[in-house]
């Protein structure tokens, strides 16, 4: 009902985009944008991917959009003040369609490196680390899937093979 209602395109959009309309709901995201930029809307259009793709092309489409559109905003000058507004719409997707997920990595590694520097820091002590004498290293494992999940299910067999490879595994976790 009305054209210039900016939250009206912004749900339009996701819901294209959960549809697997991906030109379309890169549109009505851009028109969001267009009537008020927000970076929560900025960085929904950029991770823009399907949910469930149609097609191999529809995957293609959204691994080689997704490198190029960070590095624009990086390249516009974009931050964030914590890492959760970040990583709001991580591609967790990307997950389950096969192919080669490193550059996408690299891509948000690099993103996320530029729009909030501070994710850099290191803390001192890192590189005088020693590994430990007369015990086994020590990995924590912080999860609330330790049910049946896909997450389980896709990592579970991690923590529970790391005791043979030499180490002492702890997992967390609130479920």
């Amino acid at each position: 009902l009305d054209d210039a209602f900016r939250d009206g395109w912004r749900w339009l959009a996701y819901s294209l985009e959960t549809d697997g309309d991906l030109i379309g709901a890169e549109q009505a995201y851009e028109r969001a944008q267009a009537l008020r930029e927000e970076p929560r809307t900025t960085l929904h259009l950029a991770f823009l991917g399907p949910y469930f793709p149609t097609d191999m092309a529809q995957i293609e489409w959204a691994r080689e959009r997704l490198p190029r559109r960070l590095r624009l905003l990086a390249d516009a000058g974009f931050t964030a003040q914590q890492p959760r507004d970040l990583l709001d719409r991580a591609p967790a997707l990307y997950a389950y369609w096969g192919g080669e997920d490193l550059p996408l990595h690299r891509a948000i590694v690099e993103f996320c490196q530029r729009a909030m520097p501070s994710l850099q820091w290191r803390a001192p002590h890192v590189d005088a680390w020693q590994p430990p004498q007369g015990r086994r290293p020590r990995i924590a494992w912080v999860t609330n899937f330790v049910h049946a999940h896909t997450v389980e299910r896709m990592w579970g067999g991690i923590p529970r093979a790391l005791p043979g490879h030499g180490f002492d595994v702890r997992v967390f976790t609130n479920f």
